[in-house]
């Protein structure tokens, strides 16, 4: 309105989707200028520092698009009374992932940092390894960088499924 401030031009309160058979990537998703600035960004940093910098992306895994998508508590309900949809989804968000991440390639990012939050205060070591380790080693393989893995909080306990991820690195 008249006045008031526009930035962020959206701010996402509610969730957007209610089931996996909604999600669809936007059309234009890599042109949207919130797109458009990583990615220039990353093609004036290679073009400014060359080699003599690593240029490190991000691009967000899809059990955190997940939570940006079906909001946090739905996305983690699902998970519990339809493991198979939560995986469906997952598998259909996860080619967001792989298209911004392979546009900051493109332009330059020479690895990836890739937070996929799927922290010990919402879920157990057992979920990564039923929803998530077979997903990134798939992510290791289609994106073509390094990638540096970020799950904030407490990891100990799927530590060893970490380890097997395919992840070039965890933060």
């Amino acid at each position: 309105g008249e006045g008031k401030d526009t930035w962020p031009p959206v701010v996402m309160s509610e969730p957007i989707w209610d089931h996996p058979d909604q999600i669809a990537i936007p059309p234009g998703f890599l042109e949207h200028p919130d797109t458009l600035c990583v990615t220039r960004a990353t093609e004036i940093l290679k073009r400014e520092v060359g080699d003599e910098a690593c240029i490190i992306g991000k691009t967000m895994g899809p059990w955190s698009l997940g939570y940006h998508t079906f909001g946090v508590q739905n996305f983690l309900l699902m998970s519990i009374d339809d493991p198979d949809l939560t995986l469906r989804a997952l598998h259909q968000l996860k080619e967001v992932s792989v298209m911004f991440g392979e546009a900051q390639i493109a332009a330059g990012a020479d690895v990836l940092m890739f937070p996929d939050h799927a922290t010990g205060d919402l879920v157990s070591g057992d979920y990564y390894r039923r929803f998530l380790m077979e997903l990134h080693q798939e992510m290791a393989e289609r994106l073509a960088v390094p990638l540096i893995l970020h799950i904030c909080g407490y990891t100990l306990d799927r530590m060893r499924y970490l380890a097997n991820s395919g992840m070039d690195c965890f933060h």
